[in-house]
């Protein structure tokens, strides 16, 4: 092979983006989000890899094969996209549907089909430029355009929703994504279809430009890290229910220790409930503790393993809130580490915090539980957070 500077870098950007790919992976292997988002980027990768086959290649024929080998990634990036957004943005509803994995995979099978054995994607021959061999748009190339881009933008859309309508943490991992989305889109389209299109003689980096889109969105991933919360039942007790609470609203347990509001907490799940709980307990001590077996439960704390947030991470614990009663019925929301919240944040935030908690329950007809230690707060700040919850945002 005669390796040239275009080639290389093709390779380059590609081994980053298996690299990028296996490190996602390896942080959440048994999430679907992690594997598709895997799957995207290793995508991208062949694409690249292809790119640099065919670059290098010394031969039309060797040429010619190598950019066949593209089509298996640069056909199925932007649908591996769009399902990675609808999981990222929890459309459940949609991929329990099989049509829609047939609407997202059906058509760039097709593509890739017309790509391998005729001329109307890409033309079947290799044609030799200044930056190596590459292959010029065939007579339909531009559907395969039209396809990509009404793809990417139904992702848009979904990411759009979920800036506007979504948590905190939904907010912020969609706007990441946004912009990556946006630049690889323009000038990804602009160097490999649009310039060939017009017989501009500039070298197609689209695949260069994928490292854009790939870092950001592994940025929403990684920075602003995901939960699976899976709300279940306890064990259903045929006894008289002890305490009588209202949906919709909040209830402040004042006391030294947490076992009153652990007893009104588990008086709910036990009579049919669904509930969350964020303690700064391990959550092996609560289940032991007060016998809670299957409710979700999220330590808060600033040491790192599964189902951890820290107590400064205020979007990530109302990105947890958020998706638990996107799909909990009659739930309850128990939160026993109030004080460490509001140790690290502040008073102030606390509260703003708290209040746009309140309000999602409010809407959702969800039962809140805060406990307190009042041996830990100032009176003032426990006025504070009685008067700041009620108000409106």
């Amino acid at each position: 092979m005669n390796v040239n500077l275009w080639a290389i870098i093709s390779l380059l950007i590609a081994l980053i983006n298996i690299t990028l790919g296996l490190y996602v992976l390896s942080k959440g292997p048994t999430r679907g989000l992690n594997r598709v988002f895997s799957l995207f980027v290793f995508s991208l990768a062949l694409w690249g890899i292809s790119e640099f086959g065919h670059r290098a290649a010394h031969t039309h024929e060797i040429a010619a094969i190598w950019i066949k080998l593209g089509g298996f990634g640069w056909c199925f990036m932007a649908s591996l996209y769009l399902h990675f957004t609808l999981i990222l943005t929890k459309h459940e509803s949609l991929l329990k549907k099989e049509f829609t994995y047939g609407a997202l995979y059906l058509p760039p099978v097709v593509f890739l089909c017309l790509f391998l054995f005729t001329d109307l994607i890409y033309e079947q021959r290799a044609v030799f430029t200044r930056w190596g061999y590459t292959a010029q748009p065939g007579t339909l190339s531009w559907t395969f355009v039209l396809y990509y881009t009404l793809i990417y933008i139904l992702t848009v859309f979904y990411l759009a929703k979920a800036q506007r309508k979504g948590s905190a943490l939904d907010k912020k991992q969609a706007k990441s994504m946004l912009a990556g989305t946006t630049v690889f889109l323009v000038s990804g389209t602009t160097s490999n279809m649009t310039f060939p299109l017009f017989d501009i003689e500039l070298p197609e980096i689209g695949s260069w430009l994928s490292i854009i889109l790939t870092l950001f969105t592994a940025y929403a991933i990684l920075r602003y890290k995901l939960f699976i919360i899976v709300p279940k039942l306890e064990e259903i007790e045929q006894t008289e229910q002890k305490y009588s609470l209202e949906e919709g609203l909040k209830y402040i347990i004042k006391e030294k220790k947490a076992d009153k509001s652990y007893e009104i907490f588990k008086d709910q799940l036990m009579h049919g409930r669904f509930g969350l709980c964020l303690s700064k307990f391990h959550p092996k001590k609560v289940r032991d503790t007060y016998g809670l077996e299957r409710t979700p439960i999220v330590w808060v704390t600033f040491r790192e393993s599964e189902n951890t947030v820290s107590p400064r991470d205020m979007a990530a614990m109302e990105s947890v809130v958020f998706d638990f009663l996107g799909k909990a019925e009659k739930p309850v929301i128990f939160i026993d580490c109030l004080n460490e919240i509001r140790l690290v944040n502040g008073i102030d935030k606390t509260v703003h915090w708290l209040r746009r908690i309140a309000s999602i329950c409010k809407d959702k007809d969800c039962i809140l539980l805060l406990s307190v230690n009042p041996d830990l707060w100032q009176e003032k700040e426990l006025a504070v957070i009685e008067r700041g919850i009620e108000e409106e945002e």
